[in-house]
């Protein structure tokens, strides 16, 4: 329960910091409770599985999605010639082996394989390189173009988000509301 409360915690953190989430002032209590962090965290993962399921309707599709978006990014962002080169573009060295995902997520890897498989085609989610796997951005830029409900299937999120803040937590001093202090960053190694 701990765990999940911090992490909670560190995804509204870092949704703050980057902008995603506008920066309030907290609730009155002096920070979010163990138990409001913890089912908080539970009613965000069904959110966001029930957001998604556009994108994925299986959720272990989903994280092994969320698991190759965040190796992409992570290797994307660690890159000195993005930077250089000014662009928003996955190159293949950016990509992340099955393997890595597998591992990350503890599954087996044949399964991730086969659960994979039919997001590699044409038009599909992935896109394989020989050095491992890329989100196909293209893919994702035409679905969120073509989405007008989005904001409506967002609102379950924004309102857990509310939830919290009115139980205590404090979007400008996040810290505060840790119970062992921020998790680490996952690795997809």
């Amino acid at each position: 329960m701990r765990f999940s409360h911090d992490c909670f915690v560190r995804l509204i953190a870092d949704g703050v910091a980057c902008g995603a989430i506008p920066a309030k002032a907290g609730g009155d209590q002096p920070c979010l409770s163990l138990d409001d962090g913890a089912c908080a965290a539970a009613d965000l993962i069904l959110a966001l599985v029930d957001t998604n399921r556009f994108l994925c309707e299986e959720s272990i599709d989903l994280a092994i999605f969320s698991a190759v978006l965040h190796g992409n990014h992570r290797l994307y962002a660690s890159d000195p010639t993005t930077a250089l080169a000014r662009t928003d573009t996955l190159r293949p060295h950016h990509a992340v082996r099955v393997a890595q995902v597998a591992r990350a997520l503890a599954l087996p890897d044949t399964t991730v394989r086969r659960r994979i498989a039919p997001f590699t085609r044409r038009g599909g989610l992935y896109v394989r390189t020989p050095t491992g796997l890329l989100v196909a951005t293209d893919r994702l830029r035409s679905l969120r173009e073509c989405d007008s409900s989005s904001s409506a299937r967002h609102g379950s999120i924004r309102l857990i988000i509310k939830r919290a803040v009115a139980r205590g937590l404090s979007l400008a001093r996040s810290e505060r509301s840790y119970c062992d202090g921020r998790p680490a960053t996952p690795t997809i190694e």
